[in-house]
């Protein structure tokens, strides 16, 4: 990035002069670092990631999690049961959020499931990918949609936050962890999938209650209970479940 905005070249980095490059990039329009990160990243859809063995982060986050490293404090965390169906959402995929895939060409198949769901993996080991596909039927692409979608889920959302909760509780700490599954008839979402990444968000910000976003009684009724959670968590370090009963 810094090399295509003009500000590094071979003898001149982030290496070699750290202050003058970020020096450079600071005076450079959003707009402009945008552009030059989409060209240096496509097709991978996350680019920067934290680094660590710095004042930040000192150690890889992975280990000091499982070596307890970390504060025993109360933890509030979750999922989605489709988390990895963002991949086909945003930006929306229409050949691959269509009920039947049975007119979409194989290899037209492949090429989209493959660029949609690995380009959220900032990792080329896709080894555990074949153990999700070995189970779908030959020719079955809708199967096959749903163990790439499931592949994503686990290994980038589900594990690391189940791998998260696990450890906290093991050192006693209270974990109270939750799996949203609401669909609001808003999002247009097909029957096929669960709720994305990220659907439960505007729930916790209490967005239903906007007269105008076009949210039904039931995401109101749903999203109080989830701002009631939230809100309980953040007064008391607990959630009383009793809120969720409705």
């Amino acid at each position: 990035v810094a090399q295509l905005v003009g500000c590094a070249e071979a003898n001149r980095d982030l290496v070699s002069h750290p202050d003058e490059v970020l020096q450079c990039l600071r005076s450079k329009k959003a707009e402009e670092l945008v552009l030059a990160t989409t060209e240096v990243s496509n097709p991978v859809v996350l680019t920067f990631l934290p680094t660590y063995h710095d004042k930040y982060l000192p150690k890889v986050p992975t280990v000091a999690i499982d070596r307890g490293f970390f504060q025993d404090i109360e933890v509030l965390t979750g999922v989605t049961t489709d988390e990895g169906a963002l991949s086909i959402v945003m930006p929306p995929i229409p050949e691959l959020l269509n009920e039947s895939l049975e007119d979409l060409a194989q290899d037209e198949f492949d090429h989209a499931i493959r660029k949609s769901v690995l380009s959220w993996i900032n990792s080329d080991d896709t080894s555990l990918l074949s153990e999700y596909m070995d189970r779908v039927p030959p020719g079955d692409k809708e199967g096959l949609r749903r163990a790439y979608i499931d592949y994503l889920s686990d290994r980038a959302f589900k594990c690391p936050g189940q791998f998260l909760a696990e450890k906290h509780s093991a050192r006693g700490s209270p974990v109270y962890f939750y799996v949203y599954a609401h669909k609001s008839k808003k999002d247009g979402l097909p029957s096929w999938m669960g709720a994305p990444h990220h659907t439960e968000v505007a729930f916790f910000l209490a967005l239903p209650f906007d007269s105008d976003a076009g949210y039904s009684d039931e995401d109101r009724l749903i999203s109080e209970a989830m701002v009631a959670m939230l809100t309980s968590f953040a007064k008391t370090g607990y959630v009383d479940l009793r809120i969720l009963d409705f």
